[in-house]
């Protein structure tokens, strides 16, 4: 009963897959504790509760609102059971916004792999842009980014190629 109280899950309840309005109303009444009851959802069968889970946390974490660090780390940890590429794109958006001294680097780039498995475009773009926030601070992984970077930039897409231009301007040591 406490579930249908909190709005982040009457939200859910109300997402149809597709109109993101429920979600934004759910976000603006939702305080840090309620992000918590998400965590069920990550993984739910439905891929409409995935999708609408992984939006929720994507956007609070772009509003610099506060997603407590275990809720977060819950959305990587279910990657693997993503179907759609929806879930994984708000994954992989994520990535720009996490405060890594709060959430386990690790544990996010274990889930890259998974995330990146896809063949839709808008994902290849998000999952470059996550490998690269994630490991340009291992100067051992510099040569291999650039070298994902010029391949982008040779035989990507247009948008691989803009994001790929921009992370090498945001990421002097790429350059």
């Amino acid at each position: 009963m406490e579930d249908m109280m909190n709005p982040l899950i009457q939200a859910l309840l109300a997402f149809d897959g597709k109109q993101v309005a429920p979600l934004k109303q759910g976000l603006a009444a939702a305080d840090s504790d309620d992000f918590l009851a998400l965590t069920d959802y990550f993984s739910h069968d439905n891929v409409v509760f995935q999708t609408g889970a992984t939006w929720l946390v994507k956007s609070a974490l772009e509003r610099s609102k506060e997603v407590p660090a275990n809720v977060v780390e819950a959305m990587f940890d279910a990657a693997d059971q993503y179907r759609h590429w929806e879930p994984k794109l708000h994954a992989l958006q994520s990535v720009q916004f996490l405060d890594f001294a709060q959430i386990k680097r690790e544990k996010v780039a274990a889930a890259l792999p998974a995330l990146s498995d896809d063949k839709k475009t808008l994902v290849q773009v998000w999952a470059l842009d996550a490998d690269v926030r994630l490991h340009v601070e291992n100067e051992s992984q510099l040569n291999r980014l650039q070298q994902k970077l010029n391949m982008a930039l040779e035989k990507g897409a247009a948008s691989l190629k803009a994001r790929a231009r921009q992370l090498k301007n945001e990421f002097k040591a790429l350059d």
